[in-house]
């Protein structure tokens, strides 16, 4: 639910930050040379009046690592691959933040200092004072920072999530179910393998399968084995003794001869040697088939993808809702985004 949770929360999951650090590499054991991230401190944003800087998103990204990646705040090279590849989407959330809290203002939305309070306990823990300094924060950053996502996670309640939840029927879960089966129909998927003796001579091609049938489930309990032991009576040179790869083929792809064949077998049986024409040539081919498995890969139940399904509905709701509110907001309030990659020259953070 990528949209609900970048409004609802000012801050990211564990799960992003934790897929975040392995795509960059992150390592926190990583040892670097002394450096330092020279930021290039400059207006990026402007809301209802409002200018947001490179630095304010310094902070808010300063304030992710020290929630979910505190690991990686000892090395430079990890903070300044993290600070290059999450500015700019920290940057749309402050944007949306700001709007929302001026909306907020329009409805007079109250936060008591109570739940103020509450929130500033849990988020920096028993010892407040001293994890606020080692973020340059003041007790009165903390208690603004708290007000604004209280607020936040509250008017996104009520301004997106709670219309998607509402906006979701058991209709809609049902049919997208139902479109589901017809993507992903039941599968039975065949595992076998196939031993082959081909030579002009019949004669020769019905002795080698007789010899086949006879040694094998016996002296030999696989197709490689009977190959080698078949290989070992020193059959005529224009004979030729083959074992196929594992077949792992779907209902829909195995061809009508080989499953006609197969439907006749349990799971670990061999058939009975069969003696074909080859359609590429004009050789004789006995063929030993080894079934060696068949599965059934049935659709899941609607009990068992109910709640996937509806959270799935509601994400993409969240979403469509999400941006048509958004967008409201920028026409109603003003929203201008001065600095992206595609700005020219820019160089947001260089390592030095």
């Amino acid at each position: 639910m990528k949209g609900f949770t970048r409004i609802v929360s000012i801050f990211l999951t564990t799960t992003i930050f934790a897929n975040f650090s392995q795509q960059k590499g992150f390592a926190p054991g990583f040892s670097d040379q002394p450096q330092n991230i020279f930021i290039n401190n400059r207006p990026l944003a402007k809301v209802n009046g409002k200018v947001i800087s490179l630095l304010d998103v310094v902070k808010k990204m300063d304030l992710d690592i020290h929630e979910r990646m505190p690991e990686i705040s000892d090395s430079k090279m990890n903070v300044y691959q993290f600070y290059m590849g999450r500015w700019e989407e920290t940057l749309n959330d402050l944007v949306k933040t700001e709007l929302i809290l001026r909306d907020a203002e329009e409805l007079d939305l109250k936060i008591s200092d109570g739940e103020i309070r509450e929130e500033i306990e849990s988020k920096f823990g028993p010892n407040i004072m001293s994890n606020l300094n080692d973020l340059n924060m003041t007790l009165d950053d903390a208690k603004e920072l708290v007000r604004t996502e209280l607020i936040t996670r509250r008017m996104s309640w009520f301004k997106i999530h709670s219309i998607a939840v509402h906006d979701i029927t058991p209709n809609d879960i049902k049919n997208s179910y139902l479109s589901y089966c017809k993507e992903n129909p039941a599968k039975e998927t065949w595992n076998y393998q196939v031993l082959s003796i081909r030579s002009p001579d019949k004669a020769s091609c019905e002795e080698y399968a007789e010899k086949a049938s006879t040694l094998i489930g016996k002296t030999c309990t696989n197709l490689p084995t009977l190959l080698s032991k078949l290989t070992e009576e020193n059959p005529p040179e224009n004979l030729k003794l083959s074992v196929s790869t594992d077949y792992s083929v779907s209902e829909k792809e195995i061809s009508s001869q080989h499953k006609e064949i197969l439907v006749k077998l349990s799971d670990g049986e061999y058939s009975d040697p069969i003696i074909q024409k080859s359609r590429h040539s004009n050789e004789n081919v006995c063929r030993l088939f080894h079934l060696k498995s068949k599965t059934l890969q049935e659709v899941p139940t609607f009990e068992s993808m109910y709640k996937n399904i509806n959270n799935k509905l509601i994400s993409t709701a969240i979403d469509q809702i999400e941006k048509v509110y958004i967008d409201r907001l920028k026409e109603k309030y003003g929203a201008q985004i001065f600095a992206s990659r595609m700005t020219e020259n820019f160089e947001p953070f260089v390592l030095q």
